[in-house]
Order: structure tokens, then C-alpha cells, then sequence
């Protein structure tokens, strides 16, 4: 009876390490363009914001760099050695992602400055976690 146990228990360690941070991948965005990309992505509903979605997550990509958005229990965000906005599953039915270069500006996160589109998905969210990852290149 002992050595089943041990099987058993030697069985679930090498499961539970095999699981790597790629499961924790939600989105991920590969810029393989030679200039940098824009992301922003809404969240929607969004209760009292303009246009029912609300701003969760944006960011400039380098070329041959990623944006990744991952997913650990039902908290999402940023994957990043700095500090990310961390979001509950349960405040978001979908998302918006809107991937663009700006035209003049430099810098426009969440503005209503004249962009080039580059990609543009809106993204129900209980189907994205079930068919994770999403992964987006930009050529």
C-alpha cells in the first residue's frame, strides 16, 4: 500500500513541475516589424466609461520584442520585470486590442490621436482563456 502512495505522490510532483510559465500566457503580441508598435487594450463592459470599455493594459513594443499578457488563477497582467495594473477576470467580459503606429506623435497611449491600424480584434474573454494562448505577430 506504501509504494502506491509513494507512486501517487512521485506522479503529482512531476505534474505540478511540469507546468511552466507558458501556461500562464494569455496574449501574446510578437512585433516583427522594424519600427516600435502601440498596444492598447480595453476592457469592456466598463460601467460609466466613455463608450462601455475601460482602458486595462497598454504598451510599446520594440522590433523583435513581445507584449505578453498572462494569467495566473483569475488575475491578469502584464508579464514584465517591472511593475504591471493587475485586472480580476470577473470586472471584464471580452477585450479590444487595438495594435497601431502613431501618425505624428511619439507617444499616444489612449488618445484619440489619428493612428495607423495595424490590428484590431475584439476578444471574448471565456473563450480566450479556454483556447490560450492568442498569439498575434505583426509582419
Amino acid at each position: 500500500m506504501k509504494s502506491k502512495f509513494v507512486i501517487f505522490a512521485v506522479g503529482m510532483i512531476i505534474v505540478s513541475s511540469c507546468k511552466s510559465t507558458k501556461d500562464l500566457t494569455l496574449i501574446k503580441v510578437k512585433n516583427d516589424l522594424d519600427s516600435k508598435i502601440y498596444i492598447e487594450l480595453w476592457g469592456y463592459p466598463a460601467k460609466d466609461y466613455k463608450d462601455n470599455k475601460a482602458g486595462a493594459f497598454d504598451g510599446i513594443v520594440k522590433p523583435n520584442n513581445s507584449f505578453i499578457i498572462e494569467l495566473k488563477e483569475s488575475d491578469l497582467y502584464i508579464k514584465t520585470p517591472d511593475i504591471s495594473p493587475v485586472y480580476d477576470t470577473s470586472e471584464y467580459a471580452g477585450f479590444e486590442i487595438f495594435i497601431y503606429k502613431p501618425i505624428g506623435e511619439e507617444i499616444v497611449i489612449f488618445g484619440d490621436t489619428p493612428k495607423d491600424t495595424l490590428y484590431f480584434e475584439k476578444i471574448d474573454l471565456k473563450n480566450l482563456i479556454h483556447n490560450r494562448p492568442k498569439i498575434i505577430k505583426i509582419k
